[in-house]
């Protein structure tokens, strides 16, 4: 029999993880640079994006209903994809440094660069592409198992198809916006700007590979320890925050 513990250390985690992030959030907003202002902006963006995914992990947390579930996994996909285009964006903003005000300005910028332009919307295509098959197509199944903390849980268990496609959005992620901010750090003079760019790539490889581990592969393989993998995440945005 489960001890009634256990129901109560996942959301104590995610808990845990909700301040993180937003004590994580509040220190990217007191950020006095100018240079990257517009960057800072889409990067608290990233923040309550991360913060409504925990949030969909609290309905797992206290919900036995398959129907809830289904929300769970197109909401908490969802907005991760959303933040993968947002952090792609984050990199296309430091780079090319916009002098247009908000986001009409860096999509002015981005059409004018040809073939960035083009990679940016094609992979912002293809991300949309992924979103639009895991609602329509539901490539997953609710299945019952028994978490880290030894009580049964309801988890989401994708098909190896649609793993395969995160995979190709966390591998191009991995490689175009992270090779942007490594070229901007190049460009710079700031010592402590070139640090905190050099070191945003290897924190977003970090989380990239964290969510696709706990909540693709792990939970695949029956293993639901994903307040963890979160809670990881949470602590690499700290990281970067600073």
């Amino acid at each position: 029999m489960a001890s009634p513990l256990g129901y109560e250390l996942a959301p104590l985690v995610h808990l845990a993880t909700l301040i993180i992030t937003s004590v994580s959030a509040f220190y990217v907003y007191r950020q006095r640079t100018t240079a990257y202002r517009f960057a800072k902006n889409l990067l608290i963006i990233v923040h309550a994006l991360y913060g409504g995914v925990i949030g969909f992990e609290f309905l797992r947390d206290f919900s036995t209903n398959p129907t809830d579930m289904h929300i769970y996994t197109i909401g908490g996909t969802t907005l991760v994809l959303a933040d993968v285009v947002i952090l792609t964006a984050v990199a296309v903003a430091v780079y090319f440094r916009p002098t247009g005000l908000g986001y009409t300005g860096l999509l002015t910028e981005l059409l004018s660069k040809g073939r960035q332009g083009l990679i940016f919307i094609t992979f912002v295509y293809y991300i949309l592409f992924v979103d639009l098959y895991l609602i329509f197509l539901t490539p997953y199944k609710i299945i019952s198992i028994q978490a880290v903390f030894g009580v049964p849980v309801l988890i989401t268990e994708f098909t190896t198809t649609y793993l395969a496609l995160l995979l190709i959005v966390l591998v191009i992620f991995l490689i175009y916006p992270s090779t942007m901010l490594l070229l901007a750090a190049r460009s710079t003079r700031d010592p402590s700007v070139r640090k905190t760019l050099i070191i945003l790539p290897l924190a977003w490889t970090g989380i990239g590979i964290d969510l696709l581990v706990f909540n693709g592969y792990l939970l695949t393989a029956g293993i639901d320890a994903t307040p963890f993998g979160y809670l990881i995440g949470s602590l690499i945005f700290g990281i970067t925050a600073g």
